[in-house]
């Protein structure tokens, strides 16, 4: 069953920053991380997103799951990407 995270992206600045992908993974140690979104989100003018993800796309049952968010944007006409855990080791 689908669930959603809700958020803000911003700029280091603290200025919102639009028009950013944001898929939710799950990390694995040996194999391929896991592409947990079932719908991407993208930030609105106001930084705010939705991702929806399911937690049973989680093909690696016996590790820990580690839940990271992937922001997907350009800056200056080049592609970027950034990760944040969701949860502190």
């Amino acid at each position: 069953m689908p669930q959603t995270f809700t958020g803000v992206v911003q700029f280091a600045n603290g200025a919102p920053a639009a028009n950013v992908t944001v898929h939710l993974f799950d990390a694995d140690v040996i194999t391929e991380d896991d592409d947990l979104t079932v719908e991407p989100g993208v930030s609105d003018g106001k930084g705010v997103f939705t991702v929806q993800y399911d937690p049973s796309r989680d093909l690696d049952f016996a590790d820990v799951f580690r839940p990271y968010l992937q922001f997907n944007y350009m800056h200056h006409g080049e592609a970027r990407s950034h990760q944040a855990d969701l949860q502190p080791n």
